[in-house]
């Protein structure tokens, strides 16, 4: 819980996919640890994360990308071996 309100985040893995949604309360922002090896294996709602409604991408980190939520309802999915 923040001081905006609930903060929600469940995950599920199936068929070589991770699937993470999470939930950011308004008037906030969440930095984001997506586990990928490329910010390019990391989508969206179907597009790549960068490129998503507010979403930011900052960084590459090993194991990790790295990045910055606005607001809202997200679900992000990346390969996973």
């Amino acid at each position: 819980v923040s001081p905006y309100g609930k903060i929600e985040s469940e995950w599920k893995q199936e068929g070589g996919v991770l699937e993470w949604r999470i939930v950011v309360p308004p008037n906030t922002t969440a930095t984001v640890y997506v586990p990928s090896s490329s910010e390019g294996a990391v989508k969206e709602s179907s597009v790549l994360a960068k490129d998503a409604p507010g979403v930011s991408y900052v960084r590459q980190e090993p194991g990790a990308t790295v990045l910055e939520v606005e607001s809202g309802t997200y679900v992000f999915t990346v390969p996973v071996s």
